[in-house]
């Protein structure tokens, strides 16, 4: 049996804890509780269906790993089209989301989509696209179907998560994958969310002694990364000296897993390192 993202995330309608915790390039947070993420999922939704975007439509996302994304991928899972975050397979889009790092590319190259595509922008206006925040934010979010009732295929999901991060409610998760990376928000955001755990998105780059900064100050609780990314941040200068009192457990993303890795990140940061296991996609 198959389930939808709404199936989770209505579950989550009146929840006030955080939920989504997003961090800009320039180190800006940003907390949504669960309730905020369904409000604004169902009015992204609404101005969707507005601009004519229907079931089984092919939808190209175009942006950031920004909280803005995060919405937008919910309203298209709860529409019912797909959303397609590659490139290589946009062409023929009957719609376009983007924000304004990728406007430019995609106005340069509008004859790759269909001459009825919609073009909505994320955070700014433009001639030729509607603003899909703005519009978002005068949209009525009715609130979701009340339902006791959980798809088995929801049930097995949690169970995969859960064998996969062995997460909790009070846990703060984060998988640090690009949007670009294959199943970035199956496993940076809707895993932990199926954990019930705060799912946090970054939307800068890799810095080391950053990242380090701000699993302290996120009170991050599990971390997910490259094998490399551990591995840079082994190599500065005492590394022991960054302290993150809540850090429980660490996973190595990919197959790049080595006793000699975990031994040395053990020894820095007392918190153990694990490999990536085969879960169930959700």
């Amino acid at each position: 049996m198959h389930w939808q993202l709404s199936d989770l995330t209505d579950r989550f309608a009146g929840d006030d804890r955080t939920g989504l915790i997003f961090v800009d390039e320039y180190g800006h947070r940003r907390d949504y509780t669960f309730a905020e993420v369904v409000r604004h999922a169902l009015q992204y939704a609404a101005v969707l269906r507005a601009f004519g975007i229907q079931e089984h439509d092919r939808v190209y996302v175009c942006c950031s790993t920004a909280a803005k994304c995060v919405f937008t991928l919910l309203a298209l899972d709860r529409v019912g089209s797909h959303a397609i975050l590659d490139e290589a397979q946009a062409a023929g889009a009957t719609a376009i989301i983007a924000n304004r790092m990728y406007r430019p590319g995609i106005d340069a190259n509008r004859d790759r989509f269909s001459p009825d595509a919609r073009y909505l922008l994320i955070g700014e206006e433009c001639e030729g696209w509607a603003r899909l925040d703005t519009l978002a934010q005068r949209a009525p979010a009715a609130p979701p179907p009340a339902t006791d009732e959980e798809p088995d295929a929801l049930r097995d999901a949690r169970e995969a998560a859960r064998a996969h991060l062995g997460a909790v409610a009070t846990d703060t998760v984060w998988c640090a994958l690009h949007i670009e990376d294959r199943d970035w928000f199956a496993q940076a955001v809707v895993r932990p969310w199926l954990c019930r755990a705060a799912a946090v998105v970054h939307n800068g780059g890799f810095d080391a002694r950053e990242r380090l900064d701000l699993i302290r100050e996120l009170s991050v609780t599990i971390l997910l990364q490259r094998a490399d990314e551990y591995h840079a941040q082994l190599a500065l200068p005492e590394p022991a000296r960054f302290k993150m009192p809540r850090l429980r457990k660490c996973i190595v993303l990919g197959e790049s897993f080595d006793e000699a890795l975990q031994g040395q990140w053990a020894q820095a940061f007392r918190v153990p390192l694990a490999p990536e296991t085969a879960p169930a996609r959700p």
